[in-house]
């Protein structure tokens, strides 16, 4: 159900009980959720830049996510994530990095 709920992060409309029952699975889950908080989060000014790199405008509801939660794992999936480093020089777990190989 959690992983279900997190991969239609693209469909969900961003509403307060969303958020709130997003926060309820990830705290009733730690033995399959790892994320980051708040204090990790990926700043706006690195989305842009994301965005601006990869040519698209991110969903709403994964930039909620990066200001959130910044990145982590379900189970054994990894969530990617916008690093505040190069964007050339970073490899696995990063969106950047895994849609750059999907292009080529």
């Amino acid at each position: 159900m959690l992983a279900a709920t997190i991969r239609r992060f693209k469909e969900l409309s961003m509403s307060q009980v969303i958020v709130q029952k997003i926060r309820e699975l990830v705290s009733l889950n730690p033995d399959v959720v790892c994320f980051g908080s708040e204090a990790d989060q990926v700043g706006d000014d690195w989305i842009k830049k994301a965005e601006q790199k990869l040519g698209f405008e991110l969903p709403r509801s994964y930039k909620w996510f990066l200001n959130t939660y910044a990145g982590g794992e379900i189970g054994a999936e990894e969530v990617y994530s916008i690093y505040g480093v190069d964007f050339e020089n970073v490899n696995g777990g990063y969106c950047l990095s895994t849609y750059r190989g999907c292009k080529k």
